[in-house]
């Protein structure tokens, strides 16, 4: 005979995990004998996505927008990156770049520009698996032109555990 559940969170995380049909299937109020039941100890609010920043630069400039923690892991949810640029602007980019925990920096989002237009560029990615990036890394917002104007912003957001 297994053992009896009577904690009612365990049993609402069984039945929203193994999306039971409670009107027509029979929720688990025992655990069987041959069942090795696994508690996740990292609570659900960690992974809600905690850490929003922004910034901004110009011209031939980059910064900066977030340094990861030396002593925790940080998991990127989502980035942003937004540009505008004047007709003069020639041979363009903006970029979010980042270091995942592999080491290897990468441009998570590149944007090229066209010469001798007016531009507004947005771009935002989500990502269903959060991508870790390496402790104490940065994550940071550069773009380059050779004439003129641009102003770019990026916006990232995730959580740390």
């Amino acid at each position: 005979m297994g053992a009896k559940i009577y904690n009612s969170d365990l049993t609402k995380n069984l039945v929203d995990g193994a999306r039971l049909m409670t009107g027509s299937e029979i929720v688990p109020s025992e655990l069987a004998e041959k069942v090795i039941p696994v508690l996740d100890v990292t609570p659900d609010f960690h992974r809600i996505a905690n850490i929003i920043v922004s910034g901004a630069c110009s011209n031939v400039t980059s910064v900066t927008i977030y340094t990861t923690p030396v002593d925790r892991d940080f998991y990127l949810c989502s980035a942003q990156l937004s540009m505008i640029k004047d007709v003069n602007s020639t041979s363009t980019y903006s970029y979010l770049g980042c270091t995942p925990e592999n080491g290897l920096g990468c441009e998570l989002i590149y944007l090229s520009e066209l010469t001798g237009t007016v531009q507004i560029v947005n771009l935002a990615q989500n990502y269903s698996t959060p991508i870790k990036l390496k402790r104490g890394s940065d994550v940071n917002l550069g773009h380059s032109t050779n004439v003129a104007n641009i102003v770019s912003r990026a916006v990232i957001t995730g959580y740390t555990i």
